[in-house]
């Protein structure tokens, strides 16, 4: 059961790999981080009010930032096809 998310200020610029805030559950604290460097344009604030939205819709209502890429390379990121490789 996740209990807290720590967000970042909306204007932050971050780096790839960075972290940007935190999650937490009852277990465990986890970092969040960057897939690419940019400027942080927009949060969801809906997330930090409603945990469960995290769990029940991750793909669609559960994002957690918007970032303005600071670079035209993206070719580094997985489609949703990779991603769901990757992680069974």
């Amino acid at each position: 059961d996740l209990v807290y998310v720590d967000m970042p200020d909306i204007g932050r610029e971050i780096e790839q790999g960075e972290t940007f805030g935190e999650i937490e559950s009852v277990k465990a604290v986890s970092d969040l981080n960057a897939p690419v460097g940019g400027e942080i344009v927009e949060i969801n604030r809906d997330v930090e009010e409603h945990l469960e939205i995290l769990s029940e819709d991750p793909f669609k209502k559960g994002w957690l930032i918007k970032i303005k890429p600071s670079s035209k390379r993206l070719d580094h990121l997985m489609d949703a096809e990779a991603y769901e490789k990757h992680v069974s």
